[in-house]
């Protein structure tokens, strides 16, 4: 099967739109949307510096008027501030290991309940911001007050013990379930009630996530038809998830070797039928290397669902779902008056994927009507455009014809196959980004990089986690020289093939200079967040292929690399220019 490129167009399904019935009562759709942040990104935090996510941007793009019936609810990133759930500061749990995803996922579900209610309640919430609080949690009540008074009570305790739970709805799945089956059975009365005057034809919830913020995104999915979404109707009403939108999704949870901990198992991660799901679309980055951001790719045993696409794009993690800062890593910098360099937002490779992705998502929903979910801020004239500019919008969201000129030219100078396999495919995209990162250091050529000068100039503050990631390439391919067992344990089981294949893979200027002004060392961005800590959690270091999951617990990249694959492939074969 091709597996398709940022050159194709996802192909995308537009719902059949909900049946009016023109009764006495008004008649609404009610659109929800689910945005869930990737590691460490948070638009409250970012936005300032210009280096909020994609997820971030489309969340603001998405309108937010419960009154009319749209609701856009933001969850930030794991190991970030997150108040709502009792998440005051930034966490390296969370980062590292992915605590605080469950709480994010059952904060959506709940959010999908409030929104409900607010709308058939003139904006009144079904749980206030205390409640959500004590059931993103896994607070637990005593089973009896005997040896514990009310008054002792935490205000968590209290508040679970007044809903009628002895935990919160966290590491409690039939506690979850059950409370979320009543919760809709109370919401679907409501909306039957005579008294309600708002009738429903339908709901639609479009749903988008980044890293392991896209994990919780397909969770989220999953939890919903659990509990909430059953045989195609929630709270009595048609519904589905016309959009889920996930970026280069990375579970990583807990400390197993497989990264399915907790609540990401490989079935939980695996994207519902299209019965719940009409259109799912995944970015997958070319050239990530970290041993901990292994991708959870949406094919089962390598087949891709019908109602799934999953387009490769270059860069690492963040160059595909956004989230670096214009000049970071003396990337996205843009000529002024002919000679001076400013940072320049909009010349990022993030923001390729944004627009594909907002282009997707645009064909689901009809455009250019009152119905439609999303700011229109390309026009002018639109009803939008003032809400849309004053969120600066058209800033956020702009794309130069040169940055997809510049991703079309890489892939014809890279000369790898479109056909080949999902594995390999990004195996030869990854050889290919090293074997420049081989000849860069053996002309010893890093601090001659554009970038690394560049760098000086705008990211002074980090340019030293840029130059120490090299230095320890540096190393590592003067170990590999040697390949002496003792001083090369812990690497990559094929790193040695990997620094061989990388030897004969020729170069090109057009590479050269596609790898420097776009892609950033995601390796060397992690050394700042991770200290010394990086000699544990990373220690295979550059030389090693990406970890890639298939709808089960095994590693296909790990179990399955096999060098010759790469230049036998059945149609075509890799080539390097």
């Amino acid at each position: 099967m091709k597996v398709c490129t940022a050159l194709d167009k996802p192909n995308i399904t537009k719902p059949a739109e909900h049946p009016r019935a023109m009764g006495h009562k008004c008649e609404f759709i009610l659109n929800i949307g689910l945005f869930f942040d990737g590691t460490g990104n948070n638009w409250y935090e970012d936005a300032a510096g210009q280096g909020h996510s994609n997820v971030a941007r489309l969340w603001q793009a998405y309108k937010d008027n419960p009154m009319e019936g749209f609701f856009a609810h933001y969850a930030p990133g794991v190991g970030t501030p997150f108040k709502d759930i009792g998440e005051e500061g930034r966490s390296v749990f969370g980062a590292g290991f992915g605590w605080g995803g469950e709480p994010r996922i059952v904060w959506g579900l709940l959010q999908v309940l409030n929104s409900m209610h607010m709308f058939l309640k003139s904006n009144q919430e079904l749980f206030n911001d205390k409640q959500i609080k004590a059931l993103c949690s896994n607070t637990t009540v005593p089973s009896s007050f005997a040896d514990s008074s009310a008054a002792s009570l935490t205000e968590a305790q209290t508040i679970l013990d007044g809903l009628g739970l002895r935990t919160g709805l966290v590491d409690n799945w039939s506690t979850r379930h059950a409370f979320m089956s009543e919760c809709a059975g109370k919401l679907t009365m409501l909306h039957n009630d005579p008294k309600t005057s708002i009738q429903l034809t339908g709901i639609n919830l479009d749903v988008f996530g980044f890293s392991r913020g896209a994990a919780q995104a397909r969770v989220f999915c999953n939890w919903l038809q659990q509990g909430l979404l059953v045989n195609g109707k929630m709270f009595g009403v048609p519904a589905h998830i016309r959009m889920l939108g996930i970026f280069d999704t990375v579970a990583s949870v807990g400390t197993g070797s497989s990264g399915h901990g907790d609540w990401s198992s490989s079935k939980n991660l695996r994207i519902p039928a299209d019965s719940v799901v009409k259109n799912c679309v995944h970015f997958v980055a070319l050239h990530e290397l970290r041993k901990s951001f292994p991708l959870e790719s949406v094919r089962v045993n390598g087949a891709l669902p019908s109602h799934c696409n999953e387009h490769v794009y270059p860069g690492t993690h963040s160059d595909v779902g956004g989230g670096y800062q214009p000049g970071e890593q003396g990337k996205a910098l843009a000529v002024k008056q002919e000679t001076t360099l400013i940072k320049a937002d909009h010349l990022k490779l993030s923001q390729l994927t944004l627009n594909d992705m907002l282009a997707a998502a645009l064909k689901t929903v009809p455009r250019y009507t009152e119905d439609s979910p999303w700011l229109e801020f390309e026009n002018e004239k639109s009803r939008d455009y003032d809400t849309a500019r004053d969120l600066d919008l058209p800033r956020q969201f702009l794309l130069p014809q040169y940055t997809k000129q510049a991703v079309a030219d890489y892939f014809s100078a890279v000369g790898v196959g479109p056909s080949l396999p999902l594995v390999p495919l990004i195996q030869s995209h990854s050889l290919a980004y090293l074997a420049w990162r081989y000849r860069v250091t053996v002309r010893r050529g890093f601090d001659a990089l554009d970038s690394v000068k560049r760098a000086h100039e705008f990211d002074s503050a980090r340019v030293s986690f840029y130059k120490k990631g090299q230095a320890l390439l540096e190393e590592q391919i003067r170990l590999m020289r040697s390949w002496s067992p003792e001083k090369t344990m812990g690497y990559h089981a094929k790193a040695g093939e990997i620094y061989e294949a990388i030897q004969s893979i020729r170069s090109t200027d057009a590479k050269e200079h596609f790898f420097d002004d776009w892609v950033h060392d995601s390796f060397a961005g992690f050394l700042q967040s991770l200290g010394r800590a990086h000699i544990v959690v990373e220690n295979e270091c550059y030389l090693r292929h990406r970890g890639i999951y298939m709808g089960e617990d095994d590693r296909v990249a790990t179990l399955h690399f096999d060098p010759d694959e790469l230049n036998n492939a059945s149609e075509p074969k890799a080539k390097y220019a």
